[in-house]
């Protein structure tokens, strides 16, 4: 039984495309053409996970940890892609803005995560899951139309480690 922890960098985003308006309100994008969002986000993150080693052989042990995380965002871009709406002119142009900020999402975000691994002596390669937990849709005016409503992380990742 371990306790793991550390302090991790962690890209997070998506790209969705759909038909405008996407769920949103205000008519930013022409009805009903193809749009696409693209949206990045860098995250300082501290997982604090439980951890148990299940012996398989002298050398090879099955890996099993679980347990919150916390992060900040700390940058990051999102672009939205397609027939925008600028008063009474139509233009297909992309506009970008910050992926945190007053109109973008909120920079603090916590979940779950957990993971599987074989470690093979100082070699361990593993699996993981985060499931955010908190709604990091903003609060204010929303710029870009994925954002509406609720917006929550959620992360899969393959791991290969060496310990010293």
């Amino acid at each position: 039984l371990f306790l793991q922890s550390g302090l991790a960098f962690s890209m997070k985003g998506t790209r969705v495309e759909g038909a405008a308006p996407l769920g949103f309100s205000e008519r930013i994008l022409y009805p009903g053409k193809e749009a696409v969002l693209t949206s990045n986000q860098l995250y300082l993150q501290v997982p604090v996970y439980v951890g148990y080693k299940i012996g398989i052989s002298s050398s090879t042990k099955l890996v099993l940890t679980g347990g919150p995380y916390f992060a900040h965002g700390i940058g990051g871009k999102s672009q939205l892609t397609g027939d925008i709406i600028y008063g009474d002119m139509i233009d297909y142009s992309t506009l970008k803005e910050p992926t945190f900020g007053s109109r973008g999402l909120q920079s603090l975000d916590y979940g779950i995560g957990s993971g599987i691994g074989v470690e093979i002596g100082r070699t361990i390669v593993g699996v993981s899951y985060e499931l955010g937990l908190k709604n990091i849709a903003p609060t204010g005016l929303v710029y870009f139309p994925f954002y509406n409503g609720s917006y929550k992380n959620r992360n899969a990742s393959l791991s290969l480690e060496y310990k010293f």
